[in-house]
């Protein structure tokens, strides 16, 4: 398996986690505020396809910026994913203030497909070779920022897991 296919496949698994998880809660576990989170379950998965859209345009080269490394770039995600700072979403990827569970499903659906299909086309070279300066973590590879979407999505499932499940105990103290 090549390195793209291998991001692609641990993207993949991420991204169908947190449909499934979406899917199988009903609309009113989704879109209930708790004290869990600052966004429902709707609005995480919603933010995560709309992250997916706009980093899909650095891998595939759509946006400025994407450089070639100097020589001997590398750092192994590890190191960059130790020290990374919290971050907040920039207001651009903030979902709106009301999210459906259907709109949140069909954004993230497309975020993966956008991905997916940027990771597809990424040669080991590209990939290796050329970058692009996140703002808070600084110059990454392509292939370290696919490892990124892949945590940042990882992170949000769990995100989304604490939010539905706090939803659920809401739901039934409710009932």
């Amino acid at each position: 398996m090549t390195r793209e296919q291998s991001l692609a496949a641990r993207f993949d698994e991420q991204h169908r986690l947190i449909a499934a998880m979406l899917a199988a809660a009903s609309d009113g576990e989704a879109e209930r505020p708790t004290d869990a989170s600052a966004w429902t379950a709707a609005q995480i998965g919603y933010h995560v396809g709309t992250v997916d859209i706009g980093f899909s345009k650095v891998l595939d080269g759509r946006v400025p910026g994407v450089v070639e490394l100097p020589e001997g770039h590398h750092r192994p995600w590890a190191e960059i994913a130790r020290t990374a700072p919290r971050m907040e979403a920039p207001e651009n990827v903030r979902p709106p203030a009301h999210v459906s569970r259907t709109d949140a499903l069909a954004r993230l659906e497309f975020g993966r497909q956008r991905v997916m299909s940027a990771l597809s086309a990424l040669s080991d070279d590209r990939g290796e070779r050329y970058g692009w300066t996140h703002p808070l973590l600084g110059l990454l590879s392509l292939f370290e920022l696919g490892e990124w979407l892949v945590s940042h999505t990882g992170g949000h499932r769990a995100q989304i897991g604490r939010v539905l499940a706090a939803s659920a105990t809401i739901e039934t103290a409710e009932s």
